[in-house]
């Protein structure tokens, strides 16, 4: 059933505004639907952008922009990178502002920041957007867990040349891992 309900409202965004283009009523349909993986345990993204909402779609074209974000994550080892992607839709976005609590910058004017935590725990995105309609703004919550990984080597053997042995490696912090052993005479 989704199909003709998605259709029908395409027909009517592009009704409510003529010279509104594809690119922009498909991130105004994405953005303004709501989310329903809270309502389909076990399917979480998996079901699209969420349930249309024809109020919101037909304000996008014409108001203050709709804010939305994603971020990427980047695992270091004692730090963790994020790239911040603003996802934010309406007529002729102007300008973006953030502000990253407890990151290595505090803000930012940037499309596409980038900003960097070094201690886990759960922080707070305020990414803005501003068009000739006005201002929005989204809040976020990102958790962030810092991965140090450590590996131990364990065992006593005298390794003569051309026997073999077995070492035990234990490691700590969440996978993947990489080993390397080098020959070392």
């Amino acid at each position: 059933m989704a199909c003709p309900l998605v259709a029908g409202l395409c027909g009517l965004m592009k009704s409510y505004k003529p010279s509104a283009t594809n690119i922009l009523i498909e991130g105004c349909l994405k953005n303004s639907a709501e989310n329903i993986d809270n309502l389909n345990s076990g399917f979480e993204n998996l079901m699209g952008s969420g349930r249309i909402d024809a109020f919101r779609a037909l304000n996008c074209l014409t108001g203050k922009p709709s804010v939305n974000f994603s971020n990427t994550i980047n695992q270091g080892c004692t730090s963790v990178q994020i790239n911040f992607n603003d996802l934010s839709v309406g007529s002729n976005i102007l300008s973006y502002g953030w502000t990253f609590i407890g990151a290595n910058i505090k803000t930012s004017n940037l499309k596409n920041p980038v900003a960097i935590y070094s201690i886990s725990g759960v922080y707070t995105v305020i990414h803005s957007a501003s068009n000739e309609f006005g201002t929005n703004i989204t809040t976020k919550n990102i958790d962030i867990e810092i991965n140090i990984v450590s590996a131990t080597l364990s065992g006593t053997a005298t390794i003569n040349s051309g026997q073999q042995t077995y070492l035990k490696v234990d490691f700590r912090g969440k996978s993947p891992y990489s080993f390397k052993l080098n020959d070392v005479n």
